[in-house]
């Protein structure tokens, strides 16, 4: 009974020490190197195909990156130019909020969504402050009635 659980006490160890190596290898400064960036695998695809004048496909194959990834063009737009509209709206019209200049924006052709012009707004400081709301005529008269 005695030798069997030892076995299990060292295989549990073990199980153990693996565990923690592999934490270690994704540790800073470790052996591990870091993945490359879809940039950078398009940089280094180019550079195969001009030294060893190769198809995409294989120097694709060659360095096991997608060709997908080497086709893939963003979509994304300059934040200055969005940046510069939404200060020009917040100019023009300075009590709208980035729900409004959202739809503004949207109806000018840009593709923006409201959680990115959010974060825009808050980057340029023109959040509005929040209007304190007028208080009722008769919630006025009941405290007067009740301090008497």
């Amino acid at each position: 009974m005695a030798g069997r659980f030892a076995l299990l006490a060292n295989e549990l160890h073990v199980a153990c020490a693996r565990r923690n190596a592999w934490l270690q290898i994704r540790a800073p400064g470790s052996i591990q190197a870091k993945a490359l960036g879809p940039a950078r695998r398009r940089q280094l695809v180019d550079h195969l195909r001009a030294v060893w004048q190769v198809s995409i496909r294989r120097a694709c194959a060659a360095l096991q990156a997608e060709r997908s990834s080497y086709h893939y063009h963003g979509k994304r737009q300059d934040p200055v130019a969005v940046k510069a509209r939404i200060k020009a709206i917040a100019e023009t019209r300075v009590r709208y909020g980035y729900r409004r200049n959202t739809v503004l924006l949207k109806r000018e052709g840009w593709f923006v969504n409201g959680k990115r012009i959010y974060r825009l707004y808050k980057e340029l400081g023109l959040q509005l402050r929040n209007k304190t709301p007028k208080r009722k005529v008769k919630a006025k008269q009941r405290a007067k009635a009740g301090s008497c």
